[in-house]
């Protein structure tokens, strides 16, 4: 992955969903060098996203991360207990 002031260095999972997603919410068909130019160049020129489909998409990767997030506490937090209790 490249921009413009140089290569990734680091590792970046999150720009590749963040890319998907934009992926899946661009309704128009300009490529992605086009588009990225197009952010911040004060001209006007509006990237067209689903904003609402873009929302529902969070909104599940929220909810998959919370309960992952829950179960794992949960198994922790029963496995202290039993170990506490024996």
């Amino acid at each position: 992955i490249r921009g413009g002031t140089g290569p990734l260095v680091y590792p970046a999972g999150f720009l590749y969903l963040y890319g998907f997603f934009k992926w899946l919410t661009d309704s128009s068909n300009d490529d992605i060098d086009n588009d990225i130019e197009g952010y911040g160049n004060g001209g006007g020129d509006a990237i067209e996203t689903d904003i609402l489909m873009a929302q529902k998409l969070f909104c599940v990767v929220y909810i998959i991360h919370a309960t992952i997030v829950f179960f794992i506490y949960n198994t922790v937090m029963r496995n202290q207990c039993n170990q506490v209790l024996k």
